[in-house]
């Protein structure tokens, strides 16, 4: 048992170190990544997600819907005039905040489905009656369902890593923004009224 010099778990050992060198170079490479962006300070999700839509000269549209089991619980479609991210209705806010910032994570990184989205005309000679800017949304969207979930991908683990780094610029708990934005505009009613 062991690893090839006899020494007890070193293999074990040997594959530890070597993914927490990966995880500290993926660390470092999205810490420098997340600087170049140069985001606003944002107290909400959305916040964030406008950030990133102006950074990348493109909307983003954010949608809920109740996802299969066992599928992806999020994934982006990428649009000829802008970006989608839909994500699972049914988790936490907690959760929903953490599936948007890593969907955000691809599209700053520029990842693409694994498979290519076939041409114009090969969706004409197949659907003719189709719009082929429809096909490939919905080819984008298939793809995105099943292919991204393997996270020894190294576009998943870098979205990953990204992702976090997005989401620790948010306030701990979805419900921090929210509670924070009404307490400011009772303060600022309560302040007004004491003017009067």
């Amino acid at each position: 048992m062991g690893g090839a010099d006899g020494h007890p778990h070193r293999s074990g050992e040997l594959s530890r170190r070597q993914a927490r060198r990966a995880l500290r170079r993926a660390l470092k490479r999205s810490r420098r990544h997340l600087r170049t962006l140069k985001l606003p300070a944002v107290d909400c999700v959305e916040g964030l997600v406008n950030a990133v839509a102006e950074r990348r000269g493109r909307p983003i549209d954010l949608r809920s819907q109740a996802m299969p089991p066992g599928k992806a619980s999020a994934y982006c479609e990428q649009t000829p005039t802008h970006d989608v991210i839909v994500y699972d209705a049914l988790t936490s806010p907690f959760h929903q905040w953490h599936l948007i910032c890593h969907e955000l994570a691809h599209l700053l990184c520029d990842h693409k489905p694994d498979q290519p989205v076939a041409d114009d005309d090969v969706i004409r000679a197949w659907l003719p009656h189709l719009d082929p800017s429809v096909v490939r949304v919905v080819l984008g969207r298939a793809m995105s369902l099943v292919g991204r979930t393997v996270y020894a991908d190294p576009a998943e683990h870098e979205a990953e890593v990204l992702g976090t780094l997005l989401r620790q610029l948010l306030p701990q708990r979805p419900e921090e923004a929210t509670s924070a934005r009404v307490a400011s505009a009772l303060e600022h009613r309560r302040t007004g009224a004491d003017r009067v």
